[in-house]
């Protein structure tokens, strides 16, 4: 009776070692595994800035005026050229 209480301690105390270690164990996983996503995180913060900042010069209005009569040959269009499209299929001439 005695030895079945002093296994039944031992095994005791070896479950809660167990359990403390697994626990451990998982605590640096998971802050590992955050970590890594921080990283991660930083690193499409970083993109997302810089395909911004790529996106806002390429849409940059002088830059497509350029482009438009560089490279498409386009131009102001005279006020005589205006037509405005009030209905379907109807062009008028803008009012000057």
């Amino acid at each position: 009776m005695v030895t079945g209480r002093i296994f039944g301690g031992v095994l005791y105390v070896f479950c809660l070692l167990v359990m403390t270690v697994w626990f451990q164990t998982q605590a640096r996983r998971w802050d590992y595994s955050i970590q890594t996503m921080k990283r991660t995180i930083a690193e499409l913060d970083k993109d997302e800035q810089l395909l911004d900042q790529r996106l806002q010069r390429l849409t940059a209005l002088t830059r497509l005026d350029e482009m438009a009569k560089d490279r498409f040959h386009l131009t102001v269009p005279e006020p005589a050229q205006i037509m405005v499209l009030r209905e379907p299929g109807c062009f008028q001439k803008k009012p000057e």
